[in-house]
């Protein structure tokens, strides 16, 4: 299995899995995603993004709308900001 997701759903469910309920709870109900950005970014960077898989990486962030490839911080941030919509709009679908 690579190690860079190709999608946002297969990225989802792989941060669903390593994260606990308390931890994506506070991703979700956070102010921007800024204070994760040296916890589960750090996390993105060394597992996902250095790992050599530029067609994974280029497929995952087109598939989050990015309009242009991106590297590095502005990769994972544009990830735990797409994961954070993620959260806030499952747990909104569930209370409808």
């Amino acid at each position: 299995m690579a190690r860079c997701p190709k999608t946002a759903a297969e990225a989802w469910k792989r941060l669903d899995k390593r994260l606990s309920e308390e931890e994506k709870k506070n991703i979700r109900e956070a102010d921007g995603t800024f204070e994760f950005h040296f916890t589960l970014g750090l996390w993105i960077r060394n597992n996902w993004l250095y790992t050599g898989e530029r067609e994974n990486l280029e497929s995952l962030m087109k598939d989050l709308g990015e309009p242009e490839f991106l590297m590095g911080d502005m990769a994972s941030s544009a990830i735990l900001e797409a994961y954070q919509k993620h959260l806030k709009e499952s747990i909104n679908n569930e209370q409808h």
